[in-house]
């Protein structure tokens, strides 16, 4: 059986260590000023970081029913940003 990580649709490992989670989830300068240029607060960046970070790790956005609605704009944010 294919691992699932190696499918399609990857998801995230159930343990990640320090360093996995340092190298694929720490944002750059240039993402950082991104996301204040896009949000109001500091939760709204936060919010945002994270689904830029989640979607560069796995390729894909959560379906749009597991998203709370303050979050789902920022979904069309992060795809502009990578150019999707």
């Amino acid at each position: 059986m294919t691992s699932i990580d190696r499918t399609a649709y990857p998801q995230f490992a159930r343990v990640l260590s320090a360093r996995e989670l340092a190298e694929a989830f720490t944002p750059t300068g240039a993402e950082v000023e991104w996301a204040r240029s896009c949000t109001d607060d500091e939760h709204h960046l936060l919010t945002l970081v994270v689904w830029l970070k989640s979607f560069q790790r796995s390729g894909y956005f959560p379906k749009r029913a597991e998203v709370p609605a303050s979050a789902k704009r920022h979904r069309a944010l992060v795809r502009k940003r990578l150019g999707l």
